[in-house]
């Protein structure tokens, strides 16, 4: 290896279409991660950046073969140029307890909330993320493209109040798992769950660009006291949304009427659909009991999901089709751009919207004590090839791309 003051070059051999990655950090639990470049046939190299001058660290050596063995070096030291606080004794075999001991506050129990992953073309995915507990100076990435297998990294994405972070330089339509965790110098936190997504292919004819995404959890609220208890009856077209809407003065207020009314009509326990000439009682109770309002948990085994779908132009999309996997639930937004799920279990998920032939998809991630979460999406239309196949050039303008890659 080499070192500056703030960083080190650490080069080792692995076999013949192996890959490979460091592990480093103040102590020898490694809280950091540094991807490997070839540099000519069985020699890897890693750069290790942002480190403090005069300051041992510890690294270790991670080698994947072409056969898919994996070899894990023993701890070694490295000393950065500089001086240090503690003691200038120190030599590149060292591993003084002084250097090694980090001293900064690790941020608390709670871990980022890693809740969105969506591919923005090729070789590019977006993160969303929510904060990990003070005190945070730093944020940091592992991915793979397996499951629990994290080779690729980034040890800083970002300062307190990083929310968002795009992950380039990924490969085409290929699936990758993510995760996040805060760090406070050289301290780190607790890992975020895992997240997974699949970059785009090369070429698209019809794709629906999810340009922004934003992810919120609802608390349960209860009708005010004082609120005028009224009957209205169903009209053609009409549906929870648009009643709560037009009645309650938001459309997210719409399981206050599945709850007053689902005991006389059953069928509003398990779905939204309305029938035309229903007597629905607004206002005329509270939502829950107290009892039930004390502890916010999950019920029937899962969340109230509402999906709104908006353009560019930050208008309502309607008619478009909205999936949401692992357990297949289907519907369509209605004049609001609006889909409404029910029992949606917690986990990760993908979110599939599918409009005017064109197709796009996120991933998200539910969990937490809370009954409902609002998923407000972004959508743009694509055309990419998809415009000169409808100008009737499809067919040697396509040949003339595949022939160049």
């Amino acid at each position: 290896y080499t070192v500056t003051q703030t960083s080190a070059t650490v080069s080792w051999q692995v076999s013949k279409g192996g890959t490979g990655r460091v592990e480093y950090g103040r102590t020898a639990r490694y809280d950091a991660t540094a991807t490997a470049t070839a540099r000519s046939p069985g020699v890897y190299q890693s750069t290790i950046s942002g480190l403090t001058a005069g300051t041992t660290y510890h690294y270790r050596v991670r080698s994947i073969d072409a056969a898919l063995n994996e070899t894990i070096d023993s701890d070694n030291t490295f000393v950065t140029i500089g001086c240090t606080s503690s003691s200038s004794s120190s030599s590149s075999n060292s591993s003084s307890t002084s250097n090694s001991v980090c001293t900064d506050q690790a941020p608390g129990s709670k871990a980022p909330w890693l809740y969105g992953a969506i591919a923005q073309d090729s070789g590019s995915v977006l993160l969303y993320f929510t904060e990990a507990d003070n005190p945070v100076s730093k944020y940091v990435l592992e991915y793979g493209t397996k499951s629990g297998d994290y080779p690729y990294g980034s040890t800083n994405i970002g300062g307190k109040g990083t929310r968002t972070y795009l992950v380039k330089s990924l490969s085409p339509n290929t699936t990758y798992y993510f995760k996040v965790r805060g760090g406070n110098g050289c301290a780190t936190g607790t890992w975020s769950n895992e997240i997974s997504t699949k970059t785009k292919g090369l070429v698209s004819f019809n794709q629906l660009d999810i340009t922004q995404s934003e992810l919120k959890s609802q608390p349960v609220t209860e009708i005010p006291s004082n609120a005028s208890c009224q009957t209205y009856v169903v009209k053609n077209g009409n549906t929870l949304w648009s009643i709560a809407q037009d009645l309650l003065g938001e459309g997210n207020k719409y399981k206050e009427i599945i709850e007053q009314n689902k005991d006389t009509y059953s069928s509003l326990g398990t779905s939204n659909n309305l029938r035309t000439g229903w007597k629905l009682k607004i206002n005329c109770g509270k939502q829950t009991t107290t009892e039930e309002s004390k502890t916010p948990t999950v019920t029937q085994g899962g969340y109230d999901v509402k999906v709104k779908v908006i353009d560019t132009n930050k208008k309502p999309v309607e008619g478009a089709k909205v999936t949401i996997h692992s357990k297949v639930q289907k519907t369509i937004t209605n004049k609001y751009g609006i889909a409404e799920f029910n029992n949606v279990e917690a986990g990760s998920h993908k979110v599939l919207i599918a409009y005017n032939n064109f197709e796009g998809e996120q991933s998200v991630n539910l969990a937490g004590d809370v009954k409902r979460f609002d998923l407000n999406v972004t959508v743009k239309q694509n055309f990419s090839l998809w415009n000169y196949w409808n100008a009737g050039t499809h067919n040697c303008w396509i040949s003339s791309i595949i022939n160049q890659n």
